[in-house]
């Protein structure tokens, strides 16, 4: 849904865009964590409520290197973890991702 919003000089702008979060693999770690202590218990809680409730409100992107590191091995969430991160859409390696990323890891 577009928002049409105005701005000094009485033109109309159209606001589609929504604020972009990375999604690297820690989050479909979390989102599938399996051990029980204290502090697993509250990550994946913490994350699967994000997810679950707030997702919606931004641009979820990723990356082949989240891919590719949740690809690597075996183990028994992998299936889960490749499947939830299929779900975004990946970085393209252009010049604006790469500008995006770079701004993302030096804020």
């Amino acid at each position: 849904m577009s928002i049409i919003k105005p701005f000094r000089g009485g033109n109309l702008q159209t606001m589609t865009d929504k604020t972009k979060v990375y999604i690297e693999t820690s989050i479909p770690s979390f989102y599938y964590e399996d051990r029980q202590d204290a502090a697993a218990i509250a990550r994946r809680e913490w994350t699967q409520q994000w997810w679950d409730n707030q997702r919606h409100h931004y641009q979820l992107v990723s990356s082949q290197a989240v891919w590719d590191e949740l690809n690597e091995g075996n183990y028994p969430k992998q299936a889960n973890c490749l499947a939830f991160i299929k779900k975004t859409a990946f970085l393209n390696h252009g010049a604006r991702d790469k500008h995006y990323c770079t701004n993302l890891f030096t804020a």
